[in-house]
């Protein structure tokens, strides 16, 4: 019997537009480094992916390809930096958007089942994150976890494993929800917690094996009244 769903929360909960707040960005740092914008986004791109895969935090951290950016421009970044991302976040934030049936679908589960948030964004941001999308919702979930908790980045069993010994439920009474195999629901099942798929946009993850694919969150109820049948 289920008992608790752990949702990821950045693509799944909700919906991410990136591209306003990286054109503010490198907007402001070329301004602070008097360089051309393409060449600023060029070269941040090229650090971004030099770290991609990386799973300790402070390099997957949003300022650290920025502050290695910086340097190269020999520039005193503190000040730099906290205003980078301050324009940066606010932008991310103003653009959010509600994934389709979402909100209904979280205020239909909580009653029954115990809700958590397992991602690999960084609490501060997490946080003001959902305040936007849930507001006085937000207290619908039991708890979240982030790299502060677990000191590593996704993929990562440590989430999952921390989610369960919070919730105080077996793998099998758990259902792990999010829009990338890989990242969230690999390290999941290995555990044996049971996991859905959210292909809700064309860049969601097609590839892997879950046990259930939905493309809208509504369709969740469903895939749990089958694992409880």
């Amino acid at each position: 019997m289920i008992k608790a769903i752990i949702f990821d929360a950045d693509k799944t909960l909700y919906s991410i537009n990136t591209e306003g707040a990286y054109a503010e960005l490198y907007k402001y740092i070329a301004s602070q480094v008097d360089d051309n914008i393409t060449k600023i986004r060029d070269r941040h791109k090229e650090l971004k992916e030099s770290v991609k895969h990386e799973l300790d935090p402070k390099k997957r951290n949003y300022e650290y390809p920025i502050s290695i950016l910086l340097s190269e421009y020999d520039k005193d970044t503190k000040d730099i930096i906290r205003e980078a991302m301050r324009i940066f976040w606010d932008k991310i934030i103003d653009d959010l958007e509600e994934t389709p049936t979402t909100i209904i679908t979280i205020l239909e589960l909580k009653d029954k089942y115990a809700l958590a948030i397992t991602s690999d964004e960084f609490r501060p941001v997490l946080e003001k994150k959902l305040e936007r999308i849930f507001r006085s919702h937000i207290d619908s979930f039991s708890f979240i976890i982030t790299p502060e908790d677990t000191g590593t980045m996704k993929p990562s069993k440590t989430y999952y494993e921390l989610a369960l010994k919070k919730l105080k439920v077996k793998p099998e009474e758990a259902i792990v929800v999010g829009d990338s195999y890989q990242r969230d629901l690999a390290p999941a099942k290995t555990l044996g917690i049971k996991t859905v798929l959210l292909a809700n946009t064309e860049d969601s993850d097609k590839d892997g094996n879950p046990d259930f694919r939905i493309n809208k969150m509504i369709e969740l109820k469903k895939i749990i009244e089958k694992c409880d049948s």
